[in-house]
């Protein structure tokens, strides 16, 4: 079965919030459980990013929005994660690296995950995206 995940960032404060628990699309909000009360978020004031299913090469999770570096010390990409409406799949847009050019989009799940690695996210860390395009809300 496949497992759906979503983290959430904090559009007020600037701070990843982690993985959520609830969603509750009537009261327009997201919740993370912490000890025996829930923390809780209006949909407005966080983005949501998906799990994409894959996990990188430390068995972290990639979700919508990571950067992730393919490769080696000697050929590599770094790419940005992103939900691709128009094709309805999880891509990813290389950045920079050996293998730039600028149409390259690749789908993600397509390579190998043992040489990937999550070196940070769109929000958490926007000096990894310098050269990027941004197209829309998740895409360089």
């Amino acid at each position: 079965m496949r497992e759906i995940k979503f983290r959430a960032w904090n559009k007020e404060k600037k701070e990843m919030l982690g993985e959520i628990d609830t969603i509750n699309f009537v009261h327009k909000s997201a919740g993370i459980y912490q000890k025996e009360w829930l923390q809780s978020w209006k949909l407005s004031n966080i983005i949501l990013m998906q799990f994409t299913g894959l996990h990188d090469k430390n068995k972290k999770r990639i979700f919508e929005g990571d950067i992730v570096f393919y490769g080696n010390k000697k050929h590599g990409s770094k790419e940005v994660v992103f939900y691709d409406e128009k094709h309805c799949k999880m891509m990813t847009k290389i950045i920079e690296g050996s293998y730039r050019r600028e149409t390259d989009v690749w789908v993600l799940g397509h390579r190998e995950n043992n040489t990937s690695e999550i070196i940070g996210n769109i929000h958490s860390n926007p000096d990894l995206l310098k050269g990027a395009k941004h197209e829309h809300r998740h895409t360089p």
